[in-house]
């Protein structure tokens, strides 16, 4: 039964619930008891100004701050009744559409009530009333101070500078409360890849040139970060460009741990996200969406064209908005050009994340393991180059399973292949540029393509040699050419 104390115990677990039942359950037409509305009243303040309920502790805080007596003792034995109460059966975003209806008509039912006992109506009556009844159903509005207040600039409440980073859950691929997108030409391992850290983020293992996890580990002896160690995280795999046959064993084999991996095909996925992410007690740290073209089928009723920003901006932006809220990282696969293997679709794609990366197919002296990626991503996310590449290899490790049990799967390895290529060591670097400079010089005129055909993707190499007068950079009607600086050139139109 749908009782008023297990709305309120349900709405002081539950943020969702609380922002759209917060103005009924501090309404006297709803709630009676003032020892509840208070409780109610502490949990929307504390809501507006920390974006979460209270906690257990803040409870006991806020108790002692009452004044001693009645009002403490009333208040206390009201919070205690209703944090006992067992709300574990009930979905948030279900529960809060459903009660919303029956504390409306509750509430008309008191003040029919309320006015039939009464003598005399005063004037305004009914329409304080009506207003009463009309702001049960608004949700809960969050704080919109446009400038910190004195205390908030003291405590640092408000964050706000160069050092708000994201923390990084994936290295080089995922950030918590980011949404990263990854682009590829199909059947070049990008969801190999994301399998890959998705796996070691529910591990805590090593992962490129860093460790997978949710948080730092500090060491119990040193009391010290613990660089090599990262509790591990949940990650919810919605496997919508496959079959679960193929994707549950590609994470499973890479070593990721059953109890804090998820792989779904959901018909409705934006739906399931909004329902997902409201309960923290279900949150994942990593979404995986695989891939944008099969999501934006399923929640659009018309699957947007390519250069429809609007469409593709109703799209990714709730995606956007998911990983910001709700302080999860997300991580969407997108097909790229088959040609050049360049991003494609609307730029509102790209516009609508905070990172894009791109991988690409292996330079002409790189093996067919190798793929190159360039980043871009908005400054809170702290790259550590925004090119490099990646190496694929494999080998047979031994994961744990329940029970003491072990298992040997083949795992996908990746290494950063031929190092970081926005750091390459000084003494690599001069044997680069004389390949380039003897290159032009063999073949006078040639794109900038050609270059890169023949020493890999060294746009920085060719830019710095062009401005230190070692090449000559002359505009076509196609792009660039490039000459040895003695020899005569096309002048430039």
């Amino acid at each position: 039964m749908i009782t008023l104390d297990l709305i309120i115990a349900v709405a002081l677990r539950h943020e969702h619930v609380m922002e759209q039942l917060g103005a009924a359950l501090t309404n006297d037409l709803v709630v009676a008891n003032p020892f509840q509305r208070r409780c109610a009243e502490l949990a929307i303040r504390f809501l507006q100004q920390y974006r979460k309920l209270p906690a257990s502790g803040d409870w006991q805080l806020w108790l002692e701050t009452l004044e001693a007596g009645m009002m403490r003792d009333g208040t206390k034995e009201a919070l205690g009744r209703l944090l006992a109460i067992d709300t574990s059966g009930y979905d948030p975003v279900y529960f809060a559409e459903t009660t919303r209806p029956i504390l409306e008509e509750a509430a008309a039912q008191i003040a029919r009530a309320r006015l039939n006992e009464t003598q005399t109506v005063a004037p305004g009556a009914f329409a304080e009333i009506a207003d009463k009844i009309g702001k049960i159903g608004v949700p809960v509005a969050a704080r919109q101070n446009l400038f910190p207040t004195l205390g908030e600039v003291i405590t640092e409440a408000r964050t706000v500078g160069a050092d708000d980073a994201a923390e990084e859950l994936i290295p080089r691929l995922a950030w918590l409360g980011r949404h990263v997108l990854l682009s590829a030409a199909p059947k070049l391992g990008k969801s190999t890849f994301v399998a890959a850290g998705a796996a070691a983020l529910t591990r805590g293992w090593r992962f490129l040139d860093g460790v997978a996890g949710v948080c730092e580990v500090i060491d119990s002896e040193s009391g010290e970060v613990d660089p090599e160690m990262r509790m591990p995280g949940r990650v919810l795999w919605l496997a919508m460009d496959e079959s679960l046959g193929d994707a549950v064993p590609r994470l499973l084999d890479n070593g990721a741990l059953p109890m804090r991996c998820v792989v779904m095909n959901p018909e409705a996925p934006d739906k399931l996200l909004a329902r997902v992410l409201s309960d923290p007690t279900n949150r994942p740290d990593l979404v995986v969406i695989d891939s944008l073209i099969e999501y934006a089928r399923r929640v659009s009723s018309e699957m947007p064209s390519s250069g429809d920003a609007g469409a593709w901006g109703q799209v990714m932006r709730p995606l956007t908005d998911f990983a910001h809220r709700y302080k999860v990282g997300i991580v969407t696969i997108h097909h790229a050009r088959k040609s050049d293997g360049g991003f494609r679709d609307s730029g509102e794609i790209k516009a609508a994340v905070d990172a894009i990366i791109e991988m690409r197919e292996p330079g002409g002296k790189q093996d067919d393991a190798t793929r190159n990626m360039t980043f871009e991503a908005r400054r809170s996310i702290r790259a550590r180059s925004d090119r490099f590449s990646i190496r694929l290899t494999a080998e047979v490790v031994e994961i744990p399973m329940p029970e003491g049990r072990t298992a040997s799967v083949r795992r996908d390895i990746y290494q950063l292949g031929g190092g970081d290529a926005a750091a390459q060591s000084e003494e690599a670097k001069p044997d680069v540029e004389a390949k380039i400079v003897e290159f032009v010089r063999k073949n006078p005129g040639c794109s900038q393509q050609a270059i890169f055909d023949v020493v890999g993707d060294r746009r920085r190499e060719v830019t710095a040699l062009a401005e230190q007068n070692k090449l000559l950079k002359v505009t076509t009607g196609r792009g660039f050419a490039f000459f040895p600086p003695q020899s005569e050139s096309p002048q430039e139109s």
